[in-house]
């Protein structure tokens, strides 16, 4: 999914270390932390004692590269009579159904952690101010600025549907007045809904908390790593017409900085 990841490289190998960044003095320095934006952000004066300074390098802790594959078998009749047209329609969805893979992995990390970068608590996290299953526009507000305080920027929102039309029903999208921009704008426009606040994807996996709702910054917030991008395998061809295929992929994700990303926790 273009856009979704700050970086996506290739990686040889099982598993991929991490970047790090942070200052020298800061706690779990060997433990090497991924990077937050209050380790040695700022210059020092010159000639002062103690100068920030900035340690940048590769995590002690790995990610490991998943292998993801689907098998496509096609009945005899399909093989005889398809158009290529078909075919295109039908590439097309399993590159919809993979967008959402990625729209997933994204949302479980954000939501759950990585495996390696610390526990949950470490995300910039905003606690619902509206009660238990109420999100409010204050929440949205604090989150904007919350991540503006370390120079990042929510460009995308994320979660399961329940909580994007939670979202989307909140009262300052109603179009109460001329220069308000209505629902109905919003929802008559192609691909991820653009709102005022920032895109919204919808996480085809569930939270493990309800009421959760992501925040990011696209250009910042996480890695994609691929030992093997996405592949096609055609086990058989009989003039030039497939008759199995398998889609195979090995891939893992992780965060970049802590500080670009964040949940909106209004389940209590």
């Amino acid at each position: 999914s273009i856009g979704l990841f700050a970086i996506d490289r290739r990686v040889a190998g099982l598993t991929a270390h991490p970047l790090f960044l942070e200052g020298v003095t800061a706690a779990g320095d060997a433990a090497k932390a991924p990077p937050t934006t209050t380790d040695a952000k700022r210059l020092g004066a010159v000639g002062a004692q103690g100068l920030p300074t900035t340690k940048i390098g590769y995590r002690d802790k790995t990610v490991n590269i998943g292998s993801f594959r689907r098998n496509l078998v096609f009945e005899d009749a399909f093989v005889k009579y398809a158009t290529m047209q078909e075919l295109r329609m039908i590439f097309i969805f399993l590159g919809l159904q993979m967008a959402g893979d990625d729209r997933g992995n994204v949302f479980d990390i954000i939501d759950a952690g990585d495996g390696v970068s610390g526990a949950p608590p470490t995300r910039l996290q905003i606690s619902g101010s509206g009660g238990a299953g109420t999100l409010v526009f204050k929440d949205l507000i604090t989150a904007i600025v919350r991540m503006n305080e370390g120079g990042f920027k929510v460009t995308h929102w994320i979660g399961e549907a329940d909580s994007l039309i939670d979202f989307l029903t909140l009262s300052q999208f109603s179009g109460a007045n001329e220069r308000d921009t209505t629902l109905r704008e919003l929802l008559s426009q192609d691909g991820p809904l653009a709102t005022p606040l920032g895109y919204l994807l919808t996480s085809p996996n569930p939270p493990a908390d309800v009421d959760h709702l992501g925040f990011f910054d696209a250009r910042w917030a996480i890695a994609r790593v691929e030992e093997t991008p996405i592949t096609i395998n055609a086990d058989k061809v009989l003039e030039m017409i497939w008759e199995q295929i398998a889609i195979h992929a090995r891939w893992a994700f992780y965060k970049l900085f802590h500080d670009g990303s964040g949940i909106v926790d209004y389940s209590t």
